[in-house]
């Protein structure tokens, strides 16, 4: 049966976003089951009564990698994706797998001109103040419990379940809710954070405060890290480097984490390409871009 077929402008991105059917591995990317289900029910072509399946078929991704203008203005939604191909060039590896270990706790990520970020590799989060003795995954300086709120992650979903009074989206909740891909959390009276999965094809989500209070360590965000995060020029990075002319993708493995490094690239002083580890104190440099992880 043939696939249901709607026009689509091609400069439609979001739009089409919203309405690519996910049944297919996009190049060998699984796409994560939360992206799934929120288009599973729109339909399944775009542009011209052309499918998504016959699009990568077609080597229309690797087109814009090789940065054919033609096709990026003809289909440059899919610019935006282009991040993918480097995602399934390092799942192929046997330095990332399907199975990232849950002793790879927390990250810190400095990107000069940028700002700082914590990464947690955990797939449960607890929010709380940042006390002496805390034990919580992300610490906040404001009026909180020590335990505030948990957020888990469950096959792309997030859940937020409320230890003390939390409201989501404006509604207070006494039980665990599902997260959509945008919220709004107030946990007690006064500390507020906007939660969002910025990239359709990855279930890293991105925290970050919107009242006066800050994160212990100091960051501007945190991550909670899926199995990729994506730094770079594009509004739907997780970290957006507006100055930057390429994306770098970081993986979280059962080895720890790893880069996929591109021509020009320097880690720690040496030139390197291909799949990185980042073990240890690491600092990477490019022509236009500079950050430490820790």
């Amino acid at each position: 049966m043939a696939p249901a077929r709607c026009a689509v402008a091609a400069d439609s991105a979001d739009g089409l976003r919203r309405r690519v059917a996910t049944g297919w591995s996009i190049v060998g990317f699984p796409v994560e089951s939360a992206v799934r289900r929120n288009v599973q029910k729109q339909c399944s072509t775009i542009g011209r009564g052309l499918s998504m399946q016959g699009l990568w078929q077609q080597g229309l991704v690797g087109a814009i990698g090789r940065g054919s203008s033609k096709m990026k203005k003809r289909f440059p939604f899919l610019a935006d994706l282009e991040a993918t191909r480097a995602i399934e060039s390092a799942r192929t590896s046997d330095q990332v797998t399907d199975h990232p270990s849950q002793e790879v706790d927390s990250r810190s990520l400095w990107i000069d001109g940028v700002g700082g970020f914590q990464l947690i590799g955990r797939d449960e989060a607890i929010i709380g103040q940042a006390a002496s003795g805390s034990r919580a995954d992300i610490r906040i300086v404001g009026d909180l419990g020590r335990q505030a709120a948990a957020i888990r992650r469950s096959n792309g979903d997030y859940l937020v379940q409320p230890l003390q009074e939390t409201r989501l989206n404006g509604a207070l909740i006494d039980r665990p809710c599902l997260l959509p891909s945008r919220a709004d959390l107030v946990l007690g009276n006064r500390v507020r954070i906007a939660f969002c999965i910025p990239h359709p094809l990855s279930a890293t989500a991105r925290l970050e405060l919107n009242s006066v209070h800050r994160f212990h360590p100091r960051v501007d965000a945190v991550l909670l890290m899926a199995q990729s995060c994506v730094l770079g020029p594009s509004p739907q990075s997780h970290v957006l480097c507006r100055n930057w002319s390429r994306e770098i993708v970081l993986f979280r493995a059962a080895s720890g984490y790893s880069m996929r490094a591109g021509e020009g690239v320097w880690v720690n002083g040496k030139a390197v390409s291909g799949i990185v580890r980042l073990t240890g104190p690491t600092r990477v440099e490019g022509d236009d871009f500079s950050f430490s992880f820790e």
